[in-house]
């Protein structure tokens, strides 16, 4: 019975991996002194992010705005990637920290 649920979560796994990337936002911090000027923390709920790609920042209070991954950190450890079921820090140049919110969504596109 075990090898069935290690299965089953397997291919969730994978089937999330592959669908759109979606991330909720659990915390923000200011940073400085480097390339980018917040990082916003949480878990990516599906999908995969890269270094580079332009993502929406879905914020309930500040309404929708497109963003530049310009850094993904696992615990302080720079990445070029991450998937579906990560904890992650993304990030972004040009975004006051007030503008992000715990509980704020991260989307593939600002579309629809």
């Amino acid at each position: 019975m075990k090898y069935l649920t290690l299965l089953v979560a397997l291919v969730a796994t994978t089937s999330l991996a592959d669908d759109e990337f979606s991330f909720t936002v659990m915390d923000v911090f200011k940073i400085s002194g480097g390339d980018v000027d917040v990082v916003i923390t949480g878990r990516v709920e599906s999908g995969t992010i890269e270094v580079g790609d332009t993502v929406c920042l879905h914020s309930e209070k500040n309404g929708d705005r497109e963003l530049t991954v310009g850094a993904i950190e696992f615990f302080r450890k720079l990445a070029t990637s991450a998937n579906a079921g990560d904890m992650i820090g993304i990030g972004v140049s040009g975004l006051e920290k007030d503008v992000v919110s715990k509980g704020d969504t991260v989307s593939a596109s600002c579309d629809g």
